[in-house]
């Protein structure tokens, strides 16, 4: 939604997003494909954390909202400097 909401209020700036789910990585590509947002934002798949390193993190199937059942999945993170690194090229 924060994506969304740059469209109009910074004509010309740049927003970097962060998203660890894969089936929300594919819808977040769909909705900026929509919205003709493509060139103005940076999506970096995967989870960041304070520090790289294996983290603990409850997935909820899609749609799902806290309160619902869900799996804990380990999965890999990469710290916020080699994430932006990342999406600068």
């Amino acid at each position: 939604m924060f994506a969304l909401a740059g469209k109009s209020d910074w004509q010309n700036g740049q927003v970097y997003a962060f998203e660890a789910l894969p089936g929300n990585v594919e819808r977040w590509h769909k909705n900026m494909a929509l919205n003709g947002m493509e060139a103005r934002l940076s999506l970096y798949a995967g989870v960041v954390t304070r520090s790289a390193g294996p983290v603990r993190f409850l997935v909820h199937a899609s749609g799902g909202w806290a309160r619902r059942p869900g799996r804990l999945d380990e999965l890999t993170s990469t710290n916020l400097k080699s994430a932006c690194r990342n999406l600068a090229g």
